[in-house]
């Protein structure tokens, strides 16, 4: 993958953490100082299963797949857009065999965990300022 491979308003940051890079889009949200907290916080043993629930760009899945080469991920997220650049990042790292992503609900997520087991479910849900109206 190259810098060709972007599309507009795409770049690839260096996560500065073992040699990992991830495509954002400006005006996009990606992630903060708290994923990267979280990746770390979340008790993962050397090796075992993940399910990253509501993906995003796929920073948890990143960070988290680098921990040990015996870890292996699966993600969710509902947007398109995000799964397509979370798709490149996982090539871009040479991630593919370690890291699956699926397009789909949570509300639907029978159809995509059913027949598998997971030794960790994680999930950094984006959150926003309460409504003045709320």
């Amino acid at each position: 993958m190259s810098i060709a491979d972007l599309l507009p308003g795409e770049s690839i940051e260096d996560l500065q953490y073992k040699g990992l890079r991830i495509i954002s889009r400006a005006g996009v949200f990606t992630y903060g100082t708290d994923a990267v907290l979280l990746a770390d916080f979340a008790n993962i043993k050397k090796s075992g299963r993940v399910f990253d629930l509501g993906a995003g760009g796929g920073i948890l899945s990143l960070l988290i797949s680098k921990r040990s080469d015996a870890i292996c991920v699966d993600a969710i997220e509902i947007d398109a857009e995000q799964v397509d650049r979370m798709q490149r990042s996982i090539r871009l790292n040479g991630l593919e065999k370690r890291i699956r992503v699926s397009q789909g609900d949570l509300r639907e997520i029978a159809r995509h965990a059913a027949a598998a087991a997971y030794d960790v479910v994680i999930c950094n849900p984006p959150y926003h300022e309460k409504c003045a109206d709320n």
